[in-house]
């Protein structure tokens, strides 16, 4: 068996897509103790589970077949892979840094970041060995570039209007090469399902999407994708989003340079996202 190698508020439209689908590519069994959960992947295609029971993150590399493992994560920590080679953690109580490398191994120093100022801390994202990049929520309502190693700070964007958050509250960030981006969630007042926003920002534009419900979500650099009732929804904030039936559904779904990975039973499962023949 082979391994992984490798300002406008939009109005909900769904463009099914015709001419794409998600192809198997492989399958590979992985014996992980049944408190693990699948958590994300990397360009690589080496798998990274989290257990909240025993506040571990283990790292398995299909190549190579081993296993990694690091001590003491737990919900409070947030896992940046920057590049296959090195990995940032966030522990948002203490908004410390902490940097591994490959094996999980640590290689630097911890870094304390932005101590000095009330911040949320869902609303960083990790992007190199030396910058980070946070909404500034409570303040100026800015995205702010941050040096975490000469501790200076650039003002990234004019103020985002207050009214993009109105009956939302703000709960991620991402940064891709030309955006910037937010997902905020809705006020759950009654039974009503929540309603999703998303907000990019590129140079000074304003992009702003509404999506009913989702029960996940990812980025694609410039794409946001989200998973609901069995279906892949991509959205390039230019057209209307496109609908993928998903295969049998899993336990977890992670989406990484257009392969999908499924995690079911032990079993994960690697798709790509191919053009019809």
């Amino acid at each position: 068996m082979s391994r992984f190698i490798n300002l406008p508020v939009l109005v909900l439209f769904i463009n099914i897509s015709l001419g794409q689908q998600l192809v198997l590519q492989d399958s590979i069994k992985i014996e992980v103790p049944e408190s693990f959960n699948f958590l994300q992947a990397d360009i690589f295609n080496s798998l990274y589970f989290v257990s909240q029971k025993d506040n571990t993150l283990l790292k398995y590399d299909p190549i190579s077949q081993k296993t990694f493992i690091l001590k003491n994560f737990n919900t409070s920590k947030k896992l940046f892979i920057v590049n296959p080679l090195f990995l940032v953690t966030f522990d948002k109580m203490n908004q410390v840094l902490e940097f591994y490398d490959d094996k999980l191994i640590n290689t630097q120093d911890n870094v304390s970041i932005l101590t000095d100022q009330l911040i949320n801390p869902d609303l960083i994202y990790v992007q190199d060995n030396h910058s980070l990049l946070y909404f500034d929520e409570l303040n100026s309502q800015n995205f702010i570039q941050y040096d975490y190693r000469s501790k200076n700070t650039i003002l990234f964007s004019n103020t985002l209007s207050k009214e993009l958050s109105d009956n939302f509250v703000l709960k991620d960030i991402y940064s891709s090469k030309q955006s910037k981006f937010l997902l905020l969630k809705s006020y759950n007042e009654s039974n009503e399902a929540y309603q999703y926003k998303i907000c990019k920002q590129n140079n000074q534009n304003v992009y702003t999407y509404v999506i009913p419900e989702m029960e996940d979500y990812g980025w694609m650099e410039q794409n946001f994708y989200w998973i609901h009732n069995g279906y892949l929804y991509i959205y390039d904030f230019e057209n209307k989003p496109v609908q993928i039936p998903l295969p049998n559904l899993g336990e977890k779904y992670y989406i990484l340079n257009k392969h999908l990975f499924l995690w079911k039973s032990k079993v994960m499962y690697l798709y790509t996202l191919e053009t019809k023949k």
